[in-house]
C-alpha cells in the first residue's frame, strides 16, 4: 500500500498519485506507524468509534473535518462538527470493521426514530388557508391597534380625537 503525506490517505500500489488530493510528490510506501485516514463521521458516530477503538486498543486520532480533506461548501451532508478519524496503518483493517459495524448500528438507530407521516394534500391545503386567514387577522389587529393607540395619544395631547 501507498501513503500520501499531505492528506494521510492509504491506497493501493497501482496509483502513481493520491486519489484523494491528486499529489504525486507526497506519495510513499506506507509504514505501520503512519496515521492513515479511515473515515469522516458526525460527532456522535466519531465518539462511538473512539469508545470502540479504546476497547480494542487501536491507536487513533479525531480531528476537525476538512483540515486536509477536500470538502465542498454546498454539501449539505458536511457539518462543522464532523470529525476525521485517523488510525495507525497497521490497525486499518480492524478499524474498518469496527467503523462499519458502528455505521450500521447508527443507521438502525436513526431508522427506528419516529418518522413524520406525510400529510394528505387536502389537509395541508386547509391548514395553509387557515394559517393565511389567521396571519391576515393578526396583521389587521396590529394595524388597528396601532391606529387606536395613535388616536388615543392625539386625544390625550390635543384634547380631541381626529
Amino acid at each position: 500500500m501507498l501513503y500520501c503525506e499531505k492528506c494521510r490517505s492509504a491506497f493501493e500500489d497501482g496509483n502513481q498519485k493520491c486519489p484523494t488530493c491528486g499529489k504525486i510528490k507526497t506519495v510513499r510506501p506506507i509504514t505501520d506507524d503512519d496515521m492513515a485516514y479511515l473515515n469522516s463521521a458526525d460527532e456522535y458516530t466519531a465518539n462511538l468509534a473512539a469508545e470502540e477503538f479504546d476497547k480494542a486498543n487501536i491507536a487513533y486520532s479525531l480531528e476537525k473535518f476538512g483540515s486536509e480533506r477536500v470538502s465542498y461548501i454546498y454539501d449539505s451532508e458536511i457539518m462543522p462538527t464532523d470529525k476525521s478519524i485517523y488510525v495507525k496503518a497497521s490497525e486499518l483493517p480492524r478499524a474498518m470493521g469496527i467503523i462499519s459495524d458502528i455505521r450500521m448500528r447508527v443507521d438502525k438507530e436513526r431508522e427506528s426514530e419516529e418518522q413524520f407521516e406525510d400529510m394528505p394534500q387536502k389537509k395541508r391545503m386547509w391548514i395553509q388557508i387557515i394559517s393565511l386567514i389567521l396571519f391576515l387577522a393578526v396583521v389587521a389587529a396590529v394595524v388597528l391597534g396601532a391606529d387606536w393607540i395613535a388616536n388615543s395619544l392625539k386625544a390625550l395631547f390635543y384634547g380631541t380625537a381626529a
